[in-house]
């Protein structure tokens, strides 16, 4: 069990619940993922407010980097709101939260591999 230092909240010791930091003892952050996500949602908003326009810039550098990586991602995002292909459960662990389709070959889009965001890094 570890305390974290934000939220006084008891957490097991493990990856799920704490994220990696090479400048601890232990190899974990001090505060929990959900206090962590808290706090960098309001400096992302913060810096959004004050980079007009900053995130249509970067996604645009990224489609004309990724045309086929684009056109696959929006195929598979089209077919799951139309009701053609329903998100599943992460593969390595179950969990419906944040369940992401990872394309193992853009030139398939409707096949995917679910995987929530912590085990989708895993894939890359």
């Amino acid at each position: 069990m570890k305390k974290c230092t934000k939220c006084k909240q008891n957490k097991k010791l493990n990856l799920e619940n704490f994220s990696p930091n090479t400048k601890i003892d232990d190899g974990l952050s001090s505060w929990c993922r959900i206090c962590k996500r808290k706090v960098d949602k309001i400096g992302k908003k913060k810096y959004r407010e004050n980079h007009i326009g900053f995130k249509a810039k970067e996604y645009k550098k990224y489609c004309t980097k990724n045309p086929e990586k684009v056109k696959a991602q929006q195929t598979l995002n089209k077919a799951v709101k139309k009701g053609i292909i329903e998100r599943s459960p992460c593969v390595n662990c179950g969990s419906t939260h944040r369940v992401h389709g990872h394309h193992p070959d853009y030139s398939f889009p409707l096949k995917v591999i679910w995987v929530c965001s912590i085990h989708h890094k895993k894939y890359h």
